[in-house]
Formats: C-alpha cells, structure tokens, sequence
C-alpha cells in the first residue's frame, strides 16, 4: 500500500470510529463526512493582520470526492444539530496534505 492510500485509510478509520469527530458536509449537490480539524488561521490572515470571517476546519479524504472539488470561494453547508439542520459557510482555503490523500478546509461565515 502506498503512503497515501495508508494516510487515507487512517483517516478513514479514525473518522469512522469516532463519531463525535465527525461532521457532514454538502458541496455542489454531493454530502461527503468530514473530521473536524483544527482551524489553520495562517492563510486567513488580511493586510492588517485580521482573521476574515474564520470559524472552523474539517478533513475530507481526497479519494471519496467528487468533482468539482472544494475551493478557496465555494459555498458549503454544514451539518448543524443546534440550527434548522443545516448552516452555509463559505470555504476560506483548501490545503492538501503533502500525499494529497487528504484536504484540510478552512471555512467561515459568509456575510453580504
């Protein structure tokens, strides 16, 4: 097994074995489970050193994607147990891990 599929798989395992740590999330009409992560504030940085609109970061395994993938401006929705179901949050940045067998995603609150 290759060293990515092996990062895929562990993600996958731990994703799958700890519940808690998971979260669903919708993109361009396909719902994929993501793990939560821990928000990479480095990229959300403005000129003047403020954080735009930062509010959260989960993981998605690459290989279970669907095209078009996530990207820096997409809109999501994320599962939401304290809502009506669902929030919309738009997607900060998208960084892979160095296999690219997994996506980090930073997201954040979208405001008109």
């Amino acid at each position: 097994m290759d060293l990515a599929a092996t990062i895929a798989a562990a993600v996958q395992s731990f994703r799958d074995g700890n519940t808690g740590v998971s979260v669903l999330v919708r993109h361009k009409g396909n719902e994929y489970t993501a793990t939560r992560a821990t928000l990479q504030a480095t990229e959300e940085l403005s000129a003047r050193g403020a954080l735009q609109n930062a509010d959260g970061a989960f993981r998605l395994i690459v290989s279970e994607l669907k095209n078009p993938h996530p990207k820096a401006g997409d809109e999501i929705e994320l599962s939401d147990s304290t809502a009506d179901g669902w929030k919309t949050r738009g997607i900060l940045s998208v960084r892979h891990d160095q296999t690219r067998a997994t996506m980090l995603v930073n997201y954040g609150a979208q405001y008109a």
